[in-house]
């Protein structure tokens, strides 16, 4: 009888093992397909971020382009009023431009 009940602990134990094994089976593949999907969501936001730096880039760009536009006006604007205030000074006193 002893032979028996050894048999039925092992067929009990080999029936333990092949539920745990497929029970960590399918969490292994449970987990896989989270991963996968934050694999996805990592890919998106990569390039949703380097889409912005590229649009951060070109704004900066056209600011920069713009300020540097209003720089120059404003230049040319103060040395036309630096030459027109000396030439009204000039010939306020008589003397000549």
């Amino acid at each position: 009888m002893s032979g028996g009940i050894t048999r039925l602990k092992r067929l009990l134990g080999d029936r333990a093992t092949a539920s745990a094994v497929a029970t960590l089976g399918a969490d292994l593949r449970e987990l896989q397909e989270r991963v996968d999907a934050l694999q996805r969501h990592v890919h998106e936001l990569a390039t949703t971020i380097d889409e912005g730096r590229v649009r951060q880039v070109e704004d900066f760009d056209a600011i920069r382009e713009s300020i540097s536009g209003v720089a120059d006006d404003l230049s040319s604007r103060l040395a036309a009023l630096d030459r027109s205030t000396r030439s009204t000074a000039s010939t306020a006193d008589g003397s000549q431009p």
